[in-house]
Parts: structure tokens; C-alpha cells; sequence
């Protein structure tokens, strides 16, 4: 009874002890000047002493009836909050009327010693089969920090289930609470596959739809978002890159990498001017094989400049999926113009004849690399290159270094004995270049001062390789031979080297001997 009376007196606003001290019995309840200054805490709201029993409970545990300010990162109350409670509560406002705030709030708990108390079983519920197949969750015992604990790890596909990341470790004191987790796993598990409560219902029908394209198997449906999702994390993110700006990026990383020729370099960077005219300004991701395709369409270059075209665009979009600015390359879905094979064109024997006479009677610097055109068939680049040292008569070959030749690869040539003979006419050097450097030119210098010495103005493109290789062929009749000398395949070497010769004409070729032209001079010499 006095209990129940003092819980009346206090609820109907008149403090006990030191409350009375600052709330009137009469009139409205007010707060001491002096307190209008400060701040309560949380603390000061429990005080019996201050506020009563009953009130402190209240304004403790119904949080919604005061209005907070943070102060220093703590939550402070202010006494005229206070005093509006006071007066709702003395206006007959009763606090058994909001029962749903009491327990919104957080009672104090005393320090005293905790006792352990042993877990309470599992509940055991009837778990059925979910469709949706995850991998199992499995408690292991392990030891953390000198205590035994049992670990569960929450593996892929749970994520959504759980609401954890994949990987999470739950550690749990004792088996018992490890199983207790897995069985309401299951039961999550179950209440998410059947779409109550997790899925609204817009996704739950989306949901229904997707598994009626694969006849309603869960399974196969659960295999194809798998691997969907796989394929997205392997799918590198694009970045924002200009076309141009990649380009001169590829240009730079050919030349500092030194994966091509100086020639080669030069007729990427020509090619790419086209198409940074057109897309220079456009992303790099943005770019579709359509796109190519139309554009390819408008350029008026001949079906074979634009197939070296696309072969360059190739490297340059390859190049930007090794960067990850782009995730495929377009270029392998573009239609490759049709390009008619010419016959591979050659200069006669007589011709060859001509061009010696010309060369020894001027006694003409590249003398040399011509001999080594007719009689070897090696490239004017790696004529350029070549060393006397790589020269040897003694073995009777031409070794041609990686650095020398076109592909990086090193091979050699055998020393023909028209090729020997030749040599010797010319002379070799112990070490130095073939062709002095301040000879080296371009291949087409060499055509110039040959064609200003000569009569005919004909030179057909690669000429001097492609007549070493049409008469070797006609003379050995092997094409493995003749590609291995020339350092190509045998398709490339029948496709674009091989023009037809008769055995007459490669038994001509092979008297142009030094003391041939030379009696040719002299008998022309002597009819004059």
C-alpha cells in the first residue's frame, strides 16, 4: 500500500527527498533556475533522487517523450524537455497509455559478475527440401585464442539468404548453438526460396518467369544465374578512353617494346591516320564492329589496302583489351574484302643479265646487294643489315641473326657456286657492313640509280626476291627448299614469290658468272 501510494504521489508530478526541493507543490512543475544552465545525462534521468522513482523510470524508458541533442558526441537532455513532460504528465496524460514505447529504451544493467548459463537446446523443426541448391553449411572445431569454438563458414550463394558476405566466419562458444545457426539457416533458406516475406512481388513473379524457360528445374536455372554471374566478374570493367589517345599509346608501346621495324612502324602509324580521323574523338569501348564495317565501306582504297587496314586495327583493338578499355574485340566480326592474287612478277634473265653489266661496268657501290637479290633472294632490309663477319666461304653459308632478319628469327642461306664466284670478284672484309652506311638508303634508291643506268624503266615490286625464288624453283623444283632459303613457309612462298619459269631460263640465270659479264663487256667494248 505505501509502495502503490508513493507510485501515485510521484506520477502525478510531486517529487520525494531532493525533488521537493525543486519542484513546487503547487502550480505547475518548474526546474530550478540554477539547472536551467545544464545539461542532464542519461545517468541524471535515472536518478531517484532527483526526479522519483516512478518518474525517472518513465522518462528513462520513453525516449519518444524527450527531445535529445548531441553534445560532444553525447546524448544530452535539456531540464525544459524535462519540465514539458512534467507538465503532460500533471495534464492527467497517463504513461500506461503508450506501453509500445517502454520497451524501445534500454534499462541500465548493474555491474555484478556474470554467470554462465548453459546454452538452451536446439529448437527442432520440421526442415523440408529447398529448391534452390547452395552448398551446405558444416560446423568445424577449431581453437581461437586458447578456447575451443566451433566456426562456420557462410560460402557462396548464401549471401542473400543470410544477409552476410561471402566468407563470413560465425564463431560460436559450443556445438549446440553452431547447429542451432545452421537449422534456422535452412529455415531462412526456405522462407526465401518460397518468396514470402524476402521477395516482393514483382520479383517473385520475374522470378516464376525465369524458371519457366528452363521447364521449371531449379537446378538449371541456379546453373545458368551462376554462370552469368561468373562471366561478369571475369569481364573486365571499361574505361573511358579516347581512340586517339590509345593509338598514340599503341605507336609508343611498339616503337619502346621494338616489336617491329622502323618501315613497319611508319605504315601503322599512316594506316591508323584513317581511322583517328574518323574515331579519334570516340571512346574506345564505344566502338562496334558495325561501326567499323560502315566505315570501312566508305574509304576508297583498293580491297587489298583494306585488308592490311583491318590487320593493323586488329593489333590496335587487341592492344586495348590487354589495357581492359575494352572487353572484345570487334574486329574479328568484320567481313574481309575479297582481294584477287596477282602472279608474282620477275625480271627475266636477260634483264638480270643487263643490270650486271650495268652495275660492274660503273663499278656501282651496290653491286653487292644486287648479287645478293638475284643469287639469294634475302630482303634489301636484310641486305642493309648484314655483316661481312656473318659471311663464310669456308662453311658456305650466309648467317642471317634475328636482329638481321624480318621475323626475328635467325636462319641462314647456302652459297650457291655462282654466289662464290661472285664474292670473290667483289671481295669480302673480314668485319663491317655489306652496304657502307652512308649507302643505306631504301630499296627504292637502289631501283632509281639502277634504272637510271639501264634502258628499261620496268622494276616490278620485290623484284630480285621474286627472281631468285622463281629460278631456284624451276631449277630444284622443291618448294620446301626454296621457302627454307628464303625464310618463309611454303604457302607464303608459292603464294607471293613463285612466278612461272622455264628450266631454260633458270640455266641461263645461273651462267651470269663474274668472267661472263665480263666478256660481254669486252666484246661490246671491242664493237665499238
Amino acid at each position: 500500500m505505501q509502495k502503490r501510494a508513493h507510485r501515485q504521489k510521484d506520477s502525478a508530478g510531486i517529487g520525494v527527498n531532493r525533488a521537493n526541493a525543486l519542484i513546487p507543490s503547487s502550480g505547475l512543475p518548474t526546474v530550478n533556475i540554477a539547472l536551467n544552465r545544464q545539461f542532464y545525462r542519461y545517468k541524471d534521468l535515472q536518478n531517484a533522487e532527483l526526479f522519483g522513482p516512478t518518474l525517472a523510470f518513465r522518462l528513462t524508458r520513453t525516449p519518444d517523450w524527450l527531445s535529445p541533442v548531441k553534445v560532444a558526441g553525447q546524448r544530452r537532455y535539456m531540464p525544459e524537455d524535462i519540465q514539458k513532460v512534467l507538465q503532460r504528465l500533471h495534464a492527467g496524460e497517463s504513461p500506461d497509455g503508450y506501453q509500445d514505447c517502454l520497451g524501445r529504451g534500454h534499462r541500465a544493467v548493474p555491474k555484478r559478475r556474470q554467470h554462465k548459463t548453459q546454452p538452451k537446446p536446439p529448437v527442432t523443426l520440421p526442415v523440408t527440401e529447398s529448391p534452390m541448391l547452395l552448398p551446405p553449411l558444416s560446423a568445424s572445431k577449431i581453437s581461437h585464442r586458447g578456447q575451443c569454438r566451433w566456426r562456420i563458414i557462410v560460402r557462396k550463394g548464401w549471401e542473400p539468404v543470410l544477409r552476410q558476405k561471402t566468407g563470413t566466419r560465425k564463431l560460436f562458444a559450443s556445438k549446440v548453438e553452431a547447429q542451432q545457426f545452421i537449422a534456422d539457416a535452412r529455415l531462412r533458406l526456405n522462407k526465401f526460396a518460397g518468396g514470402n516475406g524476402s521477395l516482393s512481388d514483382e520479383q517473385f513473379a520475374t522470378f516464376r518467369t525465369a524458371l519457366s524457360l528452363v521447364g521449371g528445374d531449379c537446378r538449371k536455372f541456379l546453373a545458368a544465374v551462376q554462370q552469368f554471374a561468373q562471366k561478369e566478374e571475369e569481364k573486365p570493367k571499361a574505361k573511358s578512353r579516347r581512340a586517339d589517345v590509345v593509338v598514340r599509346h599503341f605507336l609508343k608501346q611498339r616503337h619502346l617494346n621494338a616489336t617491329v621495324r622502323g618501315k613497319t612502324l611508319a605504315t601503322n602509324r599512316s594506316e591508323l591516320k584513317h581511322f583517328t580521323k574518323e574515331f579519334g574523338d570516340r571512346a574506345i569501348a564505344d566502338i562496334s564492329a558495325n561501326d567499323l564495317q560502315v566505315w570501312l565501306r566508305s574509304l576508297k582504297l583498293q580491297p587489298k589496302g583494306k585488308k592490311n587496314l583491318i590487320g593493323t586495327l586488329k593489333l590496335l583493338f587487341d592492344h586495348a583489351v590487354k589495357l581492359e578499355l575494352r572487353a572484345d574485340n570487334p574486329t574479328v566480326k568484320l567481313e574481309l574484302p575479297k582481294v584477287d592474287q596477282p602472279v608474282p612478277e620477275r625480271l627475266s634473265a636477260q634483264r638480270c643479265e643487263a643490270l650486271l653489266k650495268d652495275a660492274v661496268r660503273v663499278k656501282a657501290r651496290f653491286l653487292t646487294a644486287l648479287v645478293l637479290g638475284c643469287f639469294t633472294g634475302m630482303r634489301p632490309a636484310e641486305t642493309c643489315r648484314l655483316d661481312w663477319k656473318n659471311i663464310s666461304l669456308d662453311e658456305e653459308r650466309i648467317n642471317i641473326a634475328g636482329s638481321t632478319g624480318k621475323c626475328h628469327r635467325y636462319r641462314w642461306v647456302k652459297i650457291s657456286p655462282i654466289l662464290r664466284q661472285w664474292f670473290e670478284f667483289i671481295g669480302i672484309k673480314k668485319s663491317g657492313p655489306v652496304i657502307p652506311r652512308h649507302d643505306i638508303d631504301t630499296y627504292e634508291r637502289w631501283r632509281r640509280q639502277l634504272l637510271a643506268i639501264g634502258s628499261d624503266d620496268t622494276w616490278p615490286f620485290d623484284a630480285l626476291r621474286h627472281t631468285h625464288a622463281s629460278f631456284d624453283y624451276a631449277l630444284r623444283g622443291d618448294f620446301n627448299a626454296v621457302a627454307s632459303n628464303l625464310g618463309n613457309s611454303p604457302v607464303i612462298s608459292r603464294k607471293h614469290y613463285i612466278a612461272p619459269a622455264t628450266r631454260a631460263e633458270g640455266e641461263y640465270f645461273l651462267r651470269l658468272t663474274p668472267a661472263y659479264i665480263q666478256s660481254l663487256l669486252a666484246a661490246e667494248k671491242t664493237a665499238k
